[in-house]
């Protein structure tokens, strides 16, 4: 649906769309612009409230847009038009990023203290190199590049061996590996404001469509995923299907998506008779 020769189509037939943008479409280096261009200008963020369960009003989402002009072509003519992408980030959805990386970072930094500290069983780094790419092989590992300072420091040590059976005694050297982990606060506090963050594009006006609308359109929309879940598990468990003829199948499917869509015409009215009631399921 976001696909952008779709998005022209619906902007060459005078429709409108709401669409979300895949990291592919947009990199996170490009969100990564967006919001420093956005702390540059100094440009106010617009909050998305909603009452919740016990009538209080919270804060569900905030964002800013922009304006970005697109150009491709639809049946040899070159279609342009401006494109507002909305800027969008979940306040749920960034609380459960900022955890899920402060806990990575929290396990990459125990790990580097740890290569370190002999343990049974455990494989013996015994070069610089090896502590520097066990190190690396770690951070990597949990995604925290650039959010870890490390220093590995050698520590040479001579060592003598006493002879035993008319064994000369012997002068065994030693490098002992220091590493010392601190976290950056100054990248981790710009990442951790930088998460939670998602593109929405549509080219609707403002006066139809604005970001407070955006946010709930985008919330409240109907899954069709849903229903077609249904027919893969329970209730309705269309697979695994142990039926051959094709005449069998067919008519199996279309029985089905009958029950599909009485369940779906049952939900409708249920969730319409709660809203009408002020009550919630």
């Amino acid at each position: 649906m976001a696909a952008l020769e779709t998005r022209e189509f619906i902007q060459d037939n005078r429709d409108w769309y709401l669409v979300p943008l895949s990291a592919t479409q947009i990199p996170e280096s490009v969100l990564v612009r967006y919001l420093e261009d956005r702390e540059k200008s100094e440009k106010e963020l617009i909050e998305v409230d909603k009452t919740d369960d016990s009538g209080q009003r919270r804060k569900i989402a905030e964002g800013f847009e922009i304006i970005v002009s697109q150009t491709t072509s639809l049946e040899g003519r070159k279609v342009t038009w401006n494109e507002r992408q909305l800027v969008i980030r979940s306040i749920n959805m960034a609380t459960a990023a900022q955890k899920s990386l402060k806990e990575r970072l929290l396990q990459a930094q125990i790990q580097v203290t740890e290569l370190t500290q002999a343990r049974q069983g455990k494989k013996r780094l015994t070069s610089l190199n090896d502590y520097q790419l066990e190190t690396a092989r770690i951070i990597e590992k949990y995604q925290v590049e650039g959010l870890l300072k490390t220093e590995h420091d050698v520590i040479k040590k001579s060592l003598q061996k006493r002879g035993c059976r008319g064994k000369r005694s012997q002068i065994i050297k030693e490098e002992l590996v220091i590493i010392k982990v601190t976290v950056d606060e100054i990248t981790l506090e710009k990442k951790l404001s930088q998460v939670g963050w998602r593109v929405y594009s549509t080219n609707s006006p403002e006066e139809k469509l604005d970001l407070t609308q955006g946010v709930m359109a985008d919330r409240d929309e109907y899954l069709i995923e849903g229903g077609l879940a249904r027919l893969k598990g329970t209730p309705l468990s269309l697979t695994p299907m142990y039926l051959q003829r094709k005449d069998q199948i067919v008519g199996l499917i279309r029985l089905l998506s009958i029950g599909l869509r009485l369940l779906t015409l049952l939900e409708f009215d249920m969730r319409r008779s709660l809203s009408e009631n002020n009550e919630n399921i």
